[in-house]
């Protein structure tokens, strides 16, 4: 029979707000003391702290405490895919997707041991983040003298950020029990998994609640962060692009449930939409449109300089270290609260895991690499009329390359970095070098203190999505796909791409610029999630081993780093499209359906 679960149990009790000390910006509300829900909504400023906790509930993927309840532990999620890797052969949550050691057995707590800390997000915090949210959206009203259109500002605000976590969720895990309601502390509720369709109509229907009742103009500097009509109506683009992939948009799911299981097609339906329907495609073109219509008349535009060069783009430094705030391409930026500062301290875990001057551990392939453009022709590296010299590989390129990456020769943070086989670098570390080091989101010098703010959706990505939508939807020969591309490309100064005539030609070479363009910002694993490409997942992770000749020339010979590093090629398992449930979850009973090859004894946990 059906059973019904208490909202304690959903992991979803949580105290009426918890407020942290900070700076002045809105964001960063300072604490009230003897908190009841009476004192909270007894002010304007009261209220705007509630709000300001709940704004803390929107992703922050950098690994920025040891906490770490955002991202893989210790990694970035782009670490997962071809584009980036991890140093070390023994330690760092990345490493046990490499190694294929994931189980439901080792996916239990956010933290613990070597063997724990592999997770993408904690489960039951997405449920917390929408309880705060909801219980603003409920209690904003009791606050005296606030303005009709006040009180609903702040509940569109407050809805958004709850329809953020349940967007995580859905590109997580497929569909989630879904609740837009704060729910009573002993309100007993059933809360299965509904439908994949359902869910995604539920989540645009929550968006869309909130578009009508927010701002239109980019927030000024003392705000910046706070949520806009662009940013709900970016969320309902982004809803119906990652739904229009193969991932969803299939008669099939990308891994079955087990044949034994009675609920079977039931089941797949919470992960897949059971037919292709190739006009949610248009649906997303249509939507990717009007957010950007709407982001450029509230004054978002590329955030472009034209300030760049062979060892700095400043497009890209100010988009997430700039005191600006990424502003005017940022259009959900989300912040740190670690120590309740909004920028990353000098000794944290991200700048001693990630910084070129600290432990190094997450690192660059030759993969991104080699998908950097020529610059003063646009062609990829391997086209022979580009203008590429193998024996002066890191000339030339993109100027994004400049700013995403660290290379042998490269000068950053007042140092000279050298990685060729004479190096002490390559030498100290037993050959574990990718040839590369990180430098997209550190600030230039090494002990700065910089503003830095997650990219959560930024105008860049908008013009990209609305590009391969329109590819899908109606073909390579919509002259508006190359309008988008080359306006991403332009701010970078980079010639526009080719037109082609062959749709899966252009599709891959849309999925390259995703790439170039958003680097290490989770976009590559959603991509290649979303388009199943698990040729990718599986591809060689390329290092290189560099001779420097002292002439101005290298050359590089290629290598399969994993191979190299920890004696096996990577692994991939294709139930990895859908992160697991916490077992213990499951186990209560209540209707969440473990993911397909996770725990497949355990699908739906006690049965009476």
């Amino acid at each position: 029979m059906k059973k019904t679960i208490t909202f304690a149990s959903l992991f979803l009790l949580i105290t009426c707000c918890a407020f942290y000390t900070g700076c002045s910006d809105f964001l960063e509300k300072p604490p009230s003391v003897d908190i009841t829900v009476d004192s909270v909504y007894n002010n304007i400023t009261n209220a705007e702290k509630a709000l300001a906790d709940a704004y803390r509930g929107l992703p922050y993927p950098i690994p920025e405490s040891w906490d770490n309840r955002n991202s893989v532990y210790a990694a970035l999620l782009d670490e997962l895919a071809d584009i980036a890797t991890e140093r070390g052969s023994s330690w760092g949550g990345a490493l046990n997707w490499y190694k294929g050691n994931m189980s439901i057995s080792n996916y239990v707590t956010p933290a613990g041991d070597d063997a724990q800390r592999a997770k993408e997000q904690w489960f039951p915090d997405y449920y917390v983040n929408i309880r705060k949210a909801l219980l603003v959206v409920r209690n904003i009203d009791r606050v005296p003298d606030a303005s009709d259109a006040y009180i609903k500002q702040i509940q569109a605000e407050a809805r958004l950020i709850a329809a953020v976590n349940y967007y995580q969720m859905f590109i997580n895990y497929g569909a989630v029990p879904f609740v837009g309601r704060a729910l009573e502390v002993n309100e007993e509720i059933i809360a299965p998994r509904p439908s994949l369709a359902v869910y995604m109509d539920s989540l645009v229907a929550m968006l869309n609640q909130c578009v009508d009742d927010l701002p239109s103009a980019i927030p000024p500097l003392e705000q910046a962060g706070r949520l806009t009509k662009a940013a709900a109506l970016g969320m309902i683009a982004r809803t119906y692009w990652f739904a229009a992939g193969p991932l969803f948009n299939s008669s099939a799911p990308a891994y079955p449930y087990p044949a034994s299981d009675p609920k079977k097609e039931e089941h797949e339906s919470m992960i897949c939409f059971m037919k292709e329907d190739p006009n949610l495609w248009v649906k997303a073109a249509e939507a990717c449109k009007a957010a950007i219509d709407e982001a450029e008349r509230g004054g978002f535009g590329l955030l472009s300089t034209g300030d760049y060069g062979d060892q700095f783009n400043n497009d890209y430094y100010n988009l997430f270290n700039g005191y600006e705030r990424g502003r005017p391409e940022l259009i959900i930026g989300t912040h740190a609260s670690y120590n309740n500062q909004y920028y990353i301290p000098s000794g944290d875990v991200f700048s001693l895991f990630f910084r070129p001057s600290q432990w190094k551990m997450g690192v660059i392939t030759h993969n991104l690499v080699e998908m950097y453009d020529m610059r003063s022709t646009g062609l990829p590296q391997n086209d022979p009329n580009s203008g590429y010299n193998p024996r002066k590989p890191y000339e030339g390129l993109d100027t994004r390359f400049y700013e995403t990456t660290v290379w042998h020769g490269s000068e950053y943070s007042g140092y000279r970095y050298v990685f060729d086989v004479e190096s002490d670098f390559w030498k100290n570390n037993s050959g574990q070098s990718t040839g590369y080091l990180m430098k997209k989101f550190h600030p230039r010098n090494a002990g700065e203190q910089s503003i830095f703010q997650w990219p959560y959706l930024r105008l860049a990505d908008l013009y990209l999505m609305y590009a391969e939508c329109l590819n899908e939807a109606y073909g390579p020969t919509r002259p508006e796909i190359y309008e988008y591309i080359g306006k991403v490309r332009a701010r970078a100064g980079m010639p526009n791409i080719r037109p082609t005539t062959d749709k899966v030609e252009l599709r891959e070479r849309i999925l390259k610029e995703r790439t170039v363009e958003l680097s290490l910002e989770s976009s590559r694993y959603f991509d290649l999630r979303r388009w199943k490409r698990d040729d990718l997942y599986k591809t060689t992770i390329w290092a290189v081993k560099i001779q420097d000749n002292q002439d101005g020339t290298l050359d590089l010979e290629k290598f399969d780093y994993p191979l190299a590093v920890l004696g096996q090629k990577r692994a991939w398992n294709p139930y990895w499209y859908f992160f697991p449930f916490p077992r213990a979850e499951v186990m209560k009973g209540y209707g969440l359906v473990q993911n397909p090859g996770w725990d497949d004894d355990n699908l739906e946990g006690r049965t009476n």
